[in-house]
């Protein structure tokens, strides 16, 4: 016997499941509250997101103004010694 070079043919099942019921008062109740705690949780999100782009500024503005000082510290201590002599 040779072998065919066509695939072997598969059989498919169908499994019919009964139809869903519709959706109960609580579970659309359920469904809605989620949907309204998706989206407040989304806003909280989006909140966070901004605060933390915020707290990075203001984390760099402190490096800087503690960068100024240090220099006006140095300058201010360099032309002291130099008025002296």
């Amino acid at each position: 016997m040779v072998p065919s070079s066509k695939p072997a043919s598969r059989t498919t099942t169908t499994v019919l499941y009964p139809p869903q019921p519709p959706p109960s008062a609580k579970e659309l109740q359920l469904k809605e509250e989620n949907e309204k705690l998706k989206t407040e949780m989304d806003k909280m999100k989006a909140k966070m997101a901004k605060m933390e782009n915020l707290m990075k500024v203001r984390a760099g503005q402190e490096a800087q103004l503690r960068d100024s000082i240090m220099f006006a510290k140095r300058e201010a201590s360099n032309h002291s010694y130099h008025d002296i002599s």
